[in-house]
């Protein structure tokens, strides 16, 4: 026997395999410029009972530690290099969890080394939070058929037409 409580263990299954239950967690220092507009956009997005907003890195830490309910999805604002190494610390808990990153460096070392936390998306703070918004959209309530673009009109693909226009010709 493991020693681990049965309801513990019962709590962890059922979060696990009813993910529509688990919170989302954004992570936003203060001291970061963009913070306020990053918790704006995710709050328009993310139903209200189920964001847990953290500030710290410690607050941050014991969350993602304490394993139930495990987030359904963890925006992480990252602002340096040393809150980078820090979050990577916490890969282990993280892998559970659909990951998007916004970085303020977009330099190839910083992007190398966010990519060991598999994210499902990196964006930068310069490329503004409409992308973040639709990608945490599709990842809470999955996607309704076909890609957008979020950059210009809002048009759908589907694999005919792809195949009817390859690329490179």
């Amino acid at each position: 026997m493991l020693g681990i409580p049965f309801a513990y263990c019962e709590r962890a299954m059922s979060a696990t395999l009813n993910r529509t239950a688990n919170p989302i967690l954004l992570y936003v220092p203060d001291q970061c410029s963009g913070a306020g507009e990053l918790e704006a956009v995710t709050r328009s997005v993310a139903p209200p009972r189920k964001l847990w907003v953290s500030r710290t890195l410690d607050d941050l830490r014991a969350r993602l530690l304490e394993r139930v309910p495990i987030p359904e999805v963890a925006i992480l604002m990252v602002p340096t290099t040393e809150h980078l190494d820090a979050i990577l610390s916490l890969r282990d808990p993280l892998l559970a969890t659909r990951v998007i990153l916004v970085l303020f460096e977009d330099g190839k070392d910083a992007i190398a080394k966010a990519h060991s936390l598999r994210p499902r998306f990196v964006s930068t703070i310069e490329g503004g939070f409409l992308a973040v918004a639709e990608v945490l959209s599709r990842l809470i309530h999955g996607a309704e058929g076909g890609r957008s673009i979020p950059d210009g009109p809002r048009h759908r693909f589907n694999a005919r037409e792809q195949a009817a226009c390859p690329i490179g010709s």
